[in-house]
């Protein structure tokens, strides 16, 4: 069973493993504050997501779109993924400490207060999880 729930340990929604995805895109809008820490979520269409002081630690946001979400006081600390689409997206505070997105679209993105990402690449602390494997669920 994924459950996704929030930094606090509030369930957000539930469901079998094998949708997590789909509950992700489906409920897009009901991110904020979500734990997501070490999720793949890599090809996603996220545009329009509210992720706002979402956990984000070592997730894999490879070829996602997050156009126009709101990352406002998110943590994306360990955060990676190429070519990831963060155009328009609100990240403002966010804590993007050691993120490695190379070929990250953030064209208009807001980024005030936030803490940019690493100018190379990255390796995640030892115990971080790997592509294609989701935490938490």
């Amino acid at each position: 069973m994924a459950i996704i729930k929030t930094r606090g340990g509030k369930v957000l929604f539930a469901g079998p493993d094998k949708y997590i995805h789909r509950l992700v895109v489906e409920n897009k809008t009901r991110l904020a504050y979500a734990d997501l820490r070490g999720y793949n979520l890599s090809g996603l269409d996220l545009s329009g997501a509210n992720l706002r002081g979402a956990d984000l630690t070592g997730a894999f946001l490879a070829g996602a779109s997050l156009t126009g979400a709101t990352l406002a006081d998110a943590v994306m600390v360990w955060a990676r993924g190429e070519a990831v689409d963060l155009s328009g997206a609100d990240m403002r505070r966010a804590d993007m400490l050691a993120a490695c997105l190379p070929g990250a679209d953030m064209t208009g993105a807001r980024t005030d207060g936030a803490t940019p990402p690493a100018p190379g690449p990255a390796t995640p602390p030892a115990g971080t999880a790997t592509p294609g494997v989701s935490a938490g669920i």
